[in-house]
């Protein structure tokens, strides 16, 4: 494994022997995140897990706007070679929707990267985020009952570093869903993977056609999982996404495919 900065980013790179998969971690997230995940796919799979600013190893404050935040990820991922696929876990899957979009527009190879969107519930449907202005307590207890982090976690320190991250986090989505349900941007072409696990609280799995609005005819997938499949499911996880990138085919949507 190397770690490395690239401007305002942190990028965590556990080496394989082939094609890299680049991985944006879920609200208030880091790298780390996905170092299960990556120990668990096969061997000729390189993982690269993202820090936005003020997260796990990146330098500076946590930033609030969604598009700075890809502007910065398609400056440090333009000048990287193209990956095989790009996966987003929760927010992070709106960071791989608009970077692959826009890295689409600097480097035709980009329109052939193959997106995995986790745990995410698409701008049309997401009306329910948590409010980045609750109280500490209140937010806390939110991410308790989904699950993110431990009860004993709450009131620590590092709970006080927590928060300002995922409030940041979660500004820039709520902001990003916003805007997409305005803006009705055209649907990104990339052949595309929708995870949703079966016990996830936070996204339902008969949702998931929603993301039709932002991706083309989108391949969808239940697992058995809660909302943080790379934490507590990464075995499963690494074995969807490894079946699923290994086949031309097309999946039958909402299809339960491995770990049902």
């Amino acid at each position: 494994m190397t770690y490395g900065r690239d401007g305002r980013l942190g990028l965590r790179t556990w080496h394989g022997d082939g094609g890299n998969i680049v991985c944006f971690p879920c609200a208030g997230g880091d790298s780390l995140s996905f170092r299960s995940f990556a120990a668990a796919l096969p061997d000729w799979y390189q993982v690269t897990a993202l820090d936005l600013p003020g997260h796990g190893g990146a330098p500076g404050f946590p930033v609030t706007s969604l598009d700075r935040l890809v502007q910065l990820s398609t400056a440090a991922l333009v000048r990287r070679p193209v990956p095989v696929a790009v996966l987003g876990h929760s927010f992070g899957a709106y960071l791989a929707v608009e970077s692959v979009r826009r890295l689409g527009a600097l480097d035709s190879r980009w329109r052939d990267v193959r997106v995995i969107l986790c745990s995410a519930r698409a701008p049309a449907v997401a009306t329910t985020l948590p409010s980045p202005a609750l109280a500490d307590d209140a937010l806390a207890a939110e991410l308790v009952g989904l699950g993110g982090i431990p009860q004993e976690l709450v009131g620590s320190p590092l709970m006080a570093q927590f928060l300002p991250r995922i409030r940041a986090d979660l500004t820039a989505a709520r902001s990003y869903v916003a805007d997409a349900r305005r803006q009705h941007r055209p649907p990104l072409d990339n052949r595309t993977l929708v995870i949703t696990g079966a016990a996830d609280p936070l996204c339902d799995p008969r949702l998931a056609g929603a993301w039709r609005e932002v991706v083309t005819n989108p391949d969808a997938v239940v697992i058995q999982a809660g909302h943080y499949v790379p934490q507590t499911a990464p075995a499963v996880l690494a074995q969807t996404v490894d079946g699923w990138l290994s086949t031309t085919d097309a999946l039958p949507d909402a299809h339960v495919f491995l770990g049902a």
